[in-house]
């Protein structure tokens, strides 16, 4: 009985200390983003969510730092999931900002326009899949690591300046029908699977030294390497 009362007496002694790893600010009038503290970086949280009273599209300014019972902490990552499926137009992300984590803007429908600053590091799985009027990317020196499909369905965009990275994953760009022209940087050595797939108005000539994944550039309008050779039906 004495063993079971301390585990019960534990758990509730436990429950406050866990809901301080959660707490919410309004950002602007009726909108309020959710933040929880992280585990593995002292003073440092995520935004978790995103809560309104009523759901219209609205651009979202995330703040660098935010205060909660007193202590300030710095906003360094947006969480798995955190705006997916938002009616939201536009993000400017603080300069604080080192990762955009897993489905963070997965099928924001109306997203139009978001700066990744130049102090981000990484971008995950599929962050910006399906955020179909996304019309333009950014991509800053200071990333270090992409994961695939992030912005696979994204429609409207047009040109992409590749960062300097020596691999692009898989599907990154699949059925990006609007994507017509792609830089690709000379660090770049591979091409994932279907990483182009569908691109249906994409044109451009390939340097010979670049290793190409299966179907990178299948269906795409024109695709060759330096000495001719179609790469759209590879």
């Amino acid at each position: 009985m004495n063993k079971i009362f301390a585990f019960v007496l534990g758990c509730i002694i436990a429950i406050p200390a866990f809901a301080q790893q959660q707490f919410r600010q309004e950002v602007t009038k009726g909108i309020t983003l959710v933040y929880e503290a992280l585990d593995d970086q002292e003073g440092a949280v995520a935004v978790k969510g995103m809560e309104w009273a009523e759901e219209t599209d609205v651009a979202i300014t995330i703040p660098e730092t935010v205060t909660n019972n007193g202590v300030q902490y710095q906003v360094v990552a947006i969480g798995d999931g955190a705006f997916r499926n938002r009616d939201i137009t536009e993000v400017i992300l603080p300069q604080s900002i080192k990762t955009i984590n897993r489905n963070a803007f997965t099928d924001c429908r109306y997203l139009r326009s978001i700066v990744l600053n130049d102090q981000i590091e990484a971008i995950l799985f599929e962050a910006f899949r399906g955020c179909m009027n996304l019309q333009q990317i950014n991509f800053p020196s200071s990333l270090k690591k992409l994961e695939r499909g992030i912005f696979q369905d994204c429609f409207a965009i047009k040109h992409i300046d590749l960062p300097e990275l020596s691999y692009i994953p898989a599907d990154m760009f699949r059925y990006c029908i609007g994507l017509e022209s792609v830089s690709v940087p000379a660090t770049v050595k591979k091409i994932g699977t279907e990483t182009f797939k569908e691109c249906r108005n994409l044109k451009f000539v390939l340097r010979d030294n670049v290793e190409v994944g299966h179907k990178a550039f299948f269906n795409c309008a024109s695709v060759k390497n330096e000495h001719g050779v179609d790469l759209t039906t590879k």
